[in-house]
């Protein structure tokens, strides 16, 4: 019976460290770490990008060997043995890309523009999201702060408040003061309840951001830290790591690639054949253009007849029956063909242009929004140790008004407008607050720094 009572003090301790270890709070890195892998938007560019991965076997497979079977059947009577003199005919067919030279394969390039636009959306995405999580998480831990301060502007209106009542109920103490009294609690109770209802919000937002459930609440442990880098290490940060840079600069790349390949359209088109051949198949070399005419193709292909009624067909002026071997070899020289050419490398120079000056643009706007941000941050942090002392005057320049009250030397309307100025004040330090988290996240978005 005595192990009852000690089973039953195990599991409570097994309870209470569960409950404990649910009610652990949050940090800001396990936050991070928890939208990386749990948020929704990432996980749905991770799901793009891993699709795209299976596109490069697509476009790849053309280096791979391809074999195919071909049958045919002609039915006497029905179709002409004259012109189809083998009434059956069984062919195996091979072939394998063996090089490829020249211009980038069109199906190559349209894959890397398809990669990249799913990276650097996902990239863009987790810059974004971390930021998002960062902001709603210091903002929530700040609401705290406020709500604490609120907390203890109520405690103090309370005990007032209990003090006037006494006052009043003995006839000391006027109707009016009481009100009074009565109103700045309540105005400070429903300042404390909207700021529960923000953080409670904010705490929703950021459960969402890590890809936690919503219907739990969390306790958040952390502080704001002050930014850690200067001006010029912020900026060359921003130009390091802006996303859009950073794909501006792949694309110049491709429009290099794309110029430098437009002098390929004056080579002449060479298309060459060898291989041998017996009375049972056909193994030959390729080399030929591709459609698009920028690309070099060599190819081993390879046919093997499988019914012995089939015949394989020769081209008597290169083949060598003496040998069983064949080539044959063409050359198409363009010697004019109007502007096609010079309009088509014109087009893939402005369009290298273009592309430079975007990504010119694009660094100089980098820039000047990183130094604005730098700026706006400075001038808030400004701001708020300026809200601070603000608040503190508001503060004891209320303390005083009240202790001149009680001595008789000012009256109670006085008394009222330093208490409304003391609340304005808070009220304008906590717009300050969030506007100092704002500008602070809006930095580091900027430049993608998130530690």
């Amino acid at each position: 019976m005595r192990a009852r009572p000690i089973l039953i003090a195990l599991l409570l301790t097994g309870a209470a460290e569960v409950c404990a270890q649910e009610a652990a709070p949050l940090t800001i890195q396990e936050c991070l770490e928890s939208a990386r892998r749990y948020n929704k938007d990432l996980i749905k560019a991770q799901q793009r990008l891993r699709e795209v991965g299976y596109e490069h076997w697509d476009v790849r497979s053309r280096f791979f060997p391809t074999v195919s079977l071909e049958g045919r059947y002609y039915k006497p009577g029905l179709t002409d043995l004259e012109n189809n003199p083998n009434p059956d005919e069984a062919v195996l067919r091979a072939r394998q890309r063996i090089l490829e030279f020249g211009g980038d394969a069109r199906e190559e390039v349209q894959f890397r523009d398809r990669r990249r636009q799913a990276l650097y959306d996902y990239e863009g995405r987790i810059r974004q999201a971390l930021s998002n999580v960062r902001r709603n998480f210091y903002l929530a831990v700040l609401k705290t702060q406020q709500i604490q301060s609120r907390q203890e502007v109520l405690r103090a209106v309370n005990e007032k408040l209990r003090g006037i009542r006494v006052k009043y109920a003995r006839g000391v103490a006027k109707e009016f003061d009481l009100l009074t009294a009565q109103l700045d609690s309540l105005q400070q109770e429903g300042q404390i309840q909207a700021l529960l209802g923000e953080q409670r919000r904010l705490k929703l937002t950021l459960l969402r951001l890590i890809g936690r459930p919503t219907e739990t609440d969390v306790a958040l442990s952390g502080q704001v830290e002050p930014f850690p880098m200067g001006l010029e290490e912020a900026v060359a940060m921003a130009l390091r790591e802006d996303v859009q840079a950073r794909q501006l600069r792949e694309e110049v790349g491709e429009k290099q690639r794309e110029h430098r390949e437009a002098g390929l359209a004056y080579l002449p088109d060479v298309t060459f054949q060898m291989g041998i051949q017996n009375g049972w198949g056909v193994t030959s070399l390729d080399l030929s253009k591709s459609p698009q005419g920028r690309t070099w193709l060599v190819d081993l292909s390879s046919r093997m007849w499988l019914s012995r009624t089939a015949s394989i067909p020769q081209d008597t002026r290169f083949f060598d029956r003496d040998r069983n071997r064949f080539a044959a070899f063409q050359v198409s020289m363009p010697l004019f063909s109007g502007f096609q050419r010079y309009g088509q490398a014109g087009v893939a120079r402005e369009r290298l242009y273009q592309a430079q000056t975007a990504l010119r643009d694009r660094e100089d706007e980098a820039e000047r929004r990183v130094r604005e941000l730098h700026q706006t941050l400075r001038v808030q942090t400004v701001r708020m140790e300026i809200g601070a002392q603000q608040l503190q005057i508001a503060r004891r320049r209320l303390e005083i008004q009240e202790r001149l009250r009680d001595l008789g030397l000012v009256t109670d309307l006085q008394v009222e407008n330093f208490r409304g100025q003391f609340f304005s004040e808070q009220d304008r330090f906590f717009q300050i607050q969030d506007a100092y988290i704002g500008a602070l996240e809006d930095l580091r978005q900027a430049i993608g720094y998130f530690d």
